[in-house]
């Protein structure tokens, strides 16, 4: 029953970053998240080039709000959403790395992620050789750049059209929940065999984003972005993301108008309607325990937009 609820509480802190209109979606993680200062997203810089202006996140509860750029650097980039409450960020490890089972959340579509079991093969990648795709480099960590990473062996091969991982900024599981790094490379002759970087510095990842936020909120009075509702020319309110609209009756009450399509006050229909999203199983073979969450299994997609550039140092 453990294993049960770790995996409920996991899916909270796993995200999909994707554009707003077209097929291109990554693996991306919660940093850290609060009122005051939004919800912090963490994602690869490489999926965000030629992308910067039409992003959105995707949650574990169908929520989806539209985000905008903090901080790049590292190979990593910080976005920031309108504060989601019911998000949280992830646990890291105190100890080292150690071989053992893990668990990972790979996008099988801008909307949809699945369970994966994986494994541990390796807690430092020093004895590799360099043949990898990527590297994130840490300049306030003097630690050997490979000394920083391990080893996750998943089945999971699918990329964007311009060779971006999808599982790149993915958070790699313990059994119990919490996290021990995440994906950052692979290697050239394996897909199957992801780099991660350790917990220990994605921590000194996530106190630096913290900074910049606080920084950057303390020079723009701003702490969040995403979905803002703004007055139309016909007296109407319209929700930047959604497109939502609604008008003012006689009776002092808001209504939808022709065309709403996702309002923020669903009905018990809305509901009904969203089916699997909200029975939907995992079946893994850990422990052969199931539970019910926001997460479903479907097709692959392939086929996104975009460029990809070296990374730059943090």
């Amino acid at each position: 029953m453990a294993k049960v609820e770790a995996r409920v509480e996991t899916v909270k802190s796993m995200v999909i970053v994707a554009e707003i209109e077209g097929p291109g979606y990554c693996s991306g993680f919660v940093a850290f998240t609060e009122k005051q200062y939004g919800t912090h997203i963490v994602t690869d810089d490489n999926f965000v080039k030629g992308r910067e202006r039409s992003l959105k996140v995707f949650f574990f509860d169908n929520t989806v709000l539209r985000a905008s750029i903090i901080h790049r650097g590292g190979g990593f980039c910080s976005l920031r959403t309108k504060f989601h409450s019911t998000c949280e960020q992830i646990q890291l490890i105190k100890g080292n790395t150690i071989p053992s089972p893990a668990l990972l959340f790979p996008p099988s579509s801008s909307t949809t992620f699945y369970h994966l079991p994986s494994f541990v093969t390796l807690e430092s990648a020093e004895s590799y050789p360099l043949n990898l795709e990527s590297t994130r480099i840490l300049p306030t960590d003097q630690v050997p750049t490979l000394a920083r990473m391990f080893v996750v062996d998943c089945h999971y091969t699918e990329e964007t059209s311009d060779r971006v991982d999808r599982l790149s900024s993915a958070p790699v599981y313990t059994l119990s929940g919490s996290v021990v790094g995440i994906v950052v490379g692979r290697f050239r002759d394996s897909t199957w065999k992801k780099l991660a970087l350790s917990a220990k510095h994605v921590s000194t990842l996530i106190d630096s984003l913290i900074a910049v936020s606080r920084n950057k909120k303390t020079r723009d009075g701003n702490g969040s972005s995403g979905n803002k509702e703004k007055r139309d020319g016909d007296g109407s309110y319209k929700d930047e993301f959604a497109g939502n609209k609604r008008s003012k009756g006689g009776d002092g009450n808001y209504k939808k108008l022709a065309g709403n399509k996702n309002s923020s006050n669903s009905s018990s229909k809305d509901k009904a309607n969203k089916g699997a999203w909200h029975k939907s199983s995992f079946k893994g073979k850990l422990g052969g325990c199931e539970t019910s969450c926001n997460v479903k299994t479907r097709g692959r997609r392939a086929g996104d937009k975009g460029k990809k550039s070296d990374a730059s140092k943090w």
